[in-house]
């Protein structure tokens, strides 16, 4: 497994666990993952999330210029903060947070490196959808290691994905 895929599942486990982790698995049903999915479709479910820190520059050539490599700048960040350093230097957001922490580890403002939005969106079906792969993953090892007798994700409805107008090519 790649460090991003496992960096993204256990972010994403911080939106699951709150729902379902103090359940034990042979008391998941389907309705209480169907009940997550829709939490998780709610306006405001990016709450920790709402305050975005895109980088104001180049965020890779800032990282050349103060002698670091993207792995140099994430062992000296607390956390596993792989995801977030991809993200900056692909053009995405991070958390306020940790765009304090990277300043901070930089040793330049964290306003001189980001500029900060907010984002109420609720999560989109395709997002939902790697949720509810993930549960479903999880629960299909419960089942084939036979701590439950079925695994309630494959009877849950998780949301469509979103559908989207192709991007034919145009001459």
């Amino acid at each position: 497994m790649k460090r991003s895929t496992l960096a993204r599942y256990r972010t994403d486990l911080d939106r699951i666990l709150p729902a379902i982790g103090h359940m034990k698995l042979a008391d998941i049903r389907p309705q209480h993952l169907n009940l997550l999915y829709e939490q998780l479709s709610q306006p405001g479910i990016r709450d920790g999330f709402t305050k975005k820190a895109y980088a104001k520059v180049d965020f890779k050539v800032l990282l050349k210029e103060k002698g670091l490599t993207m792995h140099g700048l994430e062992v000296k960040l607390p956390g596993n903060k792989h995801h977030s350093i991809l993200n900056l230097c692909s053009g995405g957001a991070v958390k306020a947070e940790t765009a304090k922490m990277i300043a901070d580890v930089l040793e330049m403002p964290a306003m001189a490196i980001f500029r900060y939005e907010t984002d109420s969106r609720p999560l989109s079906g395709s997002t939902v959808g790697g949720y509810h792969t993930l549960v479903s993953t999880i629960l299909a090892q419960a089942e084939k290691e036979m701590l439950i007798p079925y695994n309630p994700a494959a009877k849950a409805t998780p949301p469509k994905a979103d559908d989207h107008d192709p991007n034919y090519f145009q001459p």
